[in-house]
């Protein structure tokens, strides 16, 4: 992986944050493997943002995967023939951002921070190859991204499950990055 060996310590308002220690406190990190835990951690990079920033816009290519540890980011939709609206207010502990993972092309909904953000991301990319070279792993690490994103729509948590397995492990090497 391209982050192997980044150390996963960053500093924030002047004072030392260990990032591995917001994975354990974040909800889809909780019970997860040594394994599994050590797989993800490779992935991740530490960002940081201000209040108002723009996460991504809706219709930017999908690229990253979010998991918030500190803050608060809005997920606002522009339908073509209306004004833009906040579908939903996420906080830390949320994940946002899987179409990248689902690999759609571009993101369906924008994100903006509603105050300064503490996130670990993910690319989607690397997710899918990390699916396709450890199915067992893969296939937990879908579960958990379909429970954190299902409760955004009501009764969906099985539809989004379905989707997602459809989408990487039906054929994984689909979604593979040189």
């Amino acid at each position: 992986s391209p982050h192997s060996g980044v150390s996963l310590l960053g500093h924030i308002r002047g004072y030392v944050y260990d990032y591995g220690s917001a994975m354990v406190d974040h909800p889809f990190w909780q019970r997860l493997t040594t394994e599994q835990h050590k797989l993800l951690t490779e992935l991740c990079v530490p960002v940081q943002l201000p209040a108002r920033a723009e996460v991504f816009a809706q219709g930017e290519v999908a690229e990253n995967l979010y998991f918030l540890v500190e803050g608060r980011v809005s997920i606002r939709y522009k339908p073509y023939d209306g004004p833009e609206i906040t579908i939903t207010r996420l906080h830390a502990g949320d994940v946002f951002g899987w179409s990248s993972v689902v690999g759609n092309a571009t993101y369906t909904a924008g994100a903006l921070t509603t105050s300064p953000v503490t996130a670990l991301r993910i690319r989607g990319s690397e997710i899918r190859n990390l699916c396709a070279q450890y199915p067992d792993v893969g296939a937990e690490i879908l579960d958990r991204l379909a429970v954190a994103v299902a409760p955004r729509w009501k009764d969906s948590q099985e539809q989004v499950q379905r989707l997602l397995k459809t989408q990487i492990m039906s054929d994984p090497s689909r979604h593979q990055v040189p």
